[in-house]
């Protein structure tokens, strides 16, 4: 690690820049320290300043966990429209069907009706 290129860096960096950093960098610790993060995949302090790293979303376990819950349920409600969507259609269908039956038709299928009705349910007259 390069302390005069780290040094440099936060020169460059402006003033709120530096304030998010400084408020930053304990959560960043804190997080590192555990997902038990090896020290290979720790980002050099100049080039975490440099690429704006002091920026990354960090999340908890059980953020992620919340993350990935929303996301089910998410996906589950987009099919839940899809198949809504594909019902409402078949509906369509059938009721056009029935909308241009002759009226001769209607007329027989009503009355078929009724009978099925005094027949299954006769006290209901």
């Amino acid at each position: 690690m390069k302390y005069q290129e780290t040094l440099d860096v936060w020169n460059e960096l402006t003033e709120e820049e530096r304030i998010l950093v400084l408020k930053t960098i304990e959560d960043h610790n804190r997080h590192w320290k555990r997902q038990k993060t090896e020290l290979k995949f720790i980002p050099y302090p100049n080039n975490w300043l440099e690429n704006k790293r002091w920026m990354d979303e960090i999340k908890t376990p059980q953020e992620k966990r919340n993350e990935e819950v929303t996301t089910l349920l998410n996906e589950q409600d987009k099919r839940r429209k899809i198949e809504q969507e594909k019902l409402d259609a078949e509906n369509k269908k059938v009721f056009a069907f029935f909308e241009n039956l002759e009226a001769e038709e209607k007329m027989k299928i009503q009355k078929k009706s009724e009978e099925n009705a005094r027949i299954f349910f006769p006290k209901a007259r």
